[in-house]
């Protein structure tokens, strides 16, 4: 399968110094974190642990969309129900994987509103969750402190978190590629860093099939960046993706 290595050419990396790092450790757990939003957020008890939604509604969630001209990514915490949503089945399929860091994604409001357009159309209606494995050649430890310095070109990583994924920008061609399975992502998590990079993306599809191609950006929202490390066992694993 050939991989779709989204990436920024050098003149628009200069967008992520607009990126906007946030944790999602809260001053009022089981309230809304939307500033204008009093409502209060299901909350759950497990293991001693307090866990808690970050809105109280879908509708939330995008609403605080609406005012974005740059992307907001929150560094998610492990009692964000968020957190569990999106490891759980990461590490069903990449057990051996550890996972540094799991980021909410809620791209600029011109981005996100020509995705939820498209939803709408009659063709497209189906959303599908799938994988994207990407480059890293910047630092990632920087990058999750929010030092926005990536300042090399075709990092995948920073280049999607800043501008979703751009058909123009694939290194092949116009395609770009997806996975229901994040082993098959595995293999095009590249970059000399011990940090791989994989994105948790909505796309929307006639079809559902393991593997998605998709030409249009407003096919694709992502909603998430996976950033794990490795064991000899995954790299095993990808011989066989």
């Amino acid at each position: 399968m050939k991989p779709s290595t989204s990436s920024l050419p050098q003149q628009q990396l200069n967008d992520l110094s607009k990126i906007s790092f946030q944790k999602s450790k809260l001053k009022n757990a089981g309230q809304c974190q939307r500033r204008e939003c009093n409502n209060k957020t299901q909350t759950q008890t497990i293991n001693f642990k307090l866990k808690y939604e970050y809105y109280c509604s879908e509708d939330c969630y995008w609403k605080d969309i609406e005012q974005l001209t740059t992307t907001k990514a929150v560094l998610l915490d492990k009692n964000d129900m968020d957190y569990d949503r999106v490891a759980k089945p990461f590490k069903e399929k990449l057990p051996k994987s550890k996972i540094r860091a799991i980021l909410r994604l809620q791209m600029p409001h011109s981005i996100s509103k020509a995705h939820r357009e498209c939803k709408q159309k009659n063709d497209y209606k189906a959303t599908h969750k799938m994988y994207h494995g990407t480059s890293i050649l910047c630092n990632a430890a920087n990058f999750l402190k929010g030092k926005q310095d990536c300042t090399i070109e075709n990092c995948g990583m920073c280049g999607i978190t800043a501008q979703g994924n751009q058909s123009s920008f694939s290194h092949y061609g116009t395609k770009m590629w997806f996975a229901k399975n994040p082993q098959t992502s595995l293999s095009y998590c590249s970059g000399k860093s011990k940090f791989k990079a994989m994105f948790a993306v909505d796309v929307i599809a006639r079809d559902d099939n393991e593997i998605l191609i998709v030409t249009k950006n407003e096919l694709t929202l992502p909603r998430y960046l996976i950033i794990f490390t490795r064991t000899k066992w995954d790299r095993y694993l990808t011989c066989w993706c």
